[in-house]
């Protein structure tokens, strides 16, 4: 059995989730667990994030230690990919805290690359979408505490 596929029912992860963490369509994590294609650097990286640190010589059969091998650990690959950001030393607690939440999810950076290849104009739409969306969650919430009987 192919080593992400094992995995992947290990972690409880249909191939439709697991597509959705990567950003790829299912077919292909159906052709990583088929051998129809090779896992790429960046693909494999989000691997050992999602497998909670299983090692990339795992994932490619190169090893039977899960958590030994060449490759690194989750947490030094998080730090290696904030190292490489422009300017990260430079950002406030509160948005370096951000950047290391977005780069520990493989989903949130999946979002952030279809995010980036967007146009001015749809990326303009996407905030206002999301500011809606956050106008509406704060709407439900007070309607639910105002729903709420008085304590007594």
């Amino acid at each position: 059995m192919n080593r992400v596929s094992m995995l992947r029912k290990e972690a409880g992860l249909s191939q439709k989730e697991l597509a959705a963490r990567l950003g790829v369509q299912p077919s292909v994590v159906s052709k990583y667990e088929n051998g129809g294609i090779q896992l790429q650097e960046d693909t494999l990286r989000q691997l050992v994030i999602i497998f909670d640190g299983v090692s990339a010589d795992f994932i490619l059969g190169l090893s039977d230690d899960r958590k030994r091998g060449t490759s690194r650990a989750t947490p030094q690959i998080v730090w290696d990919a904030v190292a490489l950001v422009e300017g990260a030393d430079t950002l406030s607690e509160e948005n370096r805290t951000l950047l290391l939440d977005c780069i520990k999810d493989p989903e949130i950076l999946a979002l952030a690359g279809r995010f980036q290849r967007l146009s001015k104009k749809s990326k303009r739409r996407v905030v206002e979408y999301m500011d809606l969306l956050r106008l509406a969650d704060e709407q439900a919430k007070t309607e639910r505490q105002e729903s709420q009987p008085p304590e007594e």
